[in-house]
């Protein structure tokens, strides 16, 4: 997945920002609203599952998205319960805030978890983080914090730095090529996400692929096709 998180100080309206392009092998995916714990709340899952969200938001104003990063897997050294999806169903059942996020993080390090993910959270009063979070530790980065963001928007794909990896670099480097664009021109919105960012084709040089495209990728391959493993928008995107 590409990931991003920016606060009020990148946006022209000044609220804070959280957005994923989200690349799975689940094919069918939903929009469930889900009322089983303190706080009802809404969001995406693979269609027929209503335990592991991968992007939402509950009453409160509380939101959450993950992307996948397997360098924060560990060596075996994994926890007893909730994976990457059920630990954000637990968030959103359980969390009003960025706050208590942090705090369900500080008590679940003690037991340990079967995360491995970077989490993008946001709150109704204008929080904004990263939460780079393996089995039993993890690592935040504030959008609204100056020094760490000084620009107020922080970007993943499927690598954590504290975890030394480079899962997605290729998209990385274009979604921080394209954020800094949309940030010069008039800060980030919701809009040119859409229509720009999760949209966008790239070769393997990061050279973007003008639409439509009119030649052959390969002498093999048919007339228009784009080859996109490198893409923000990918094949299981």
């Amino acid at each position: 997945c590409t990931v991003g998180v920016a606060s009020g100080r990148a946006t022209p309206d000044g609220r804070p920002l959280i957005w994923k392009t989200r690349d799975a092998g689940a094919v069918n995916n939903e929009v469930f609203y889900n009322t089983s714990g303190k706080y009802k709340y809404i969001a995406v899952f693979d269609a027929g599952d209503t335990k592991s969200p991968w992007m939402g938001v509950n009453e409160k104003g509380f939101a959450i998205l993950n992307s996948l990063s397997r360098d924060l897997c560990g060596n075996g050294n994994i926890g007893q319960f909730m994976e990457n999806g059920t630990f954000m169903h637990t968030a959103l059942n359980k969390c009003a805030n960025v706050i208590e996020f942090q705090s369900l993080l500080d008590r679940t390090n003690i037991k340990g978890r079967k995360t491995c993910a970077n989490y993008f959270v946001l709150d109704a009063s204008g929080a904004a983080a990263i939460f780079e979070t393996a089995n039993n530790v993890y690592w935040k980065f504030d959008a609204t914090d100056e020094e760490v963001a000084p620009d107020g928007y922080i970007l993943r794909t499927n690598f954590a730095l504290n975890g030394g990896g480079t899962g997605g670099i290729e998209r990385y480097r274009r979604t921080t090529s394209l954020m800094k664009d949309f940030y010069d021109s008039d800060k980030i919105s919701h809009k040119e996400i859409l229509r720009t960012q999760m949209r966008d084709f790239v070769d393997a040089e990061n050279n973007p692929i003008e639409l439509p495209f009119r030649q052959n990728w390969v002498p093999s391959s048919p007339h228009g096709y784009v080859q996109r493993n490198n893409s923000i928008c990918r094949p299981s995107s």
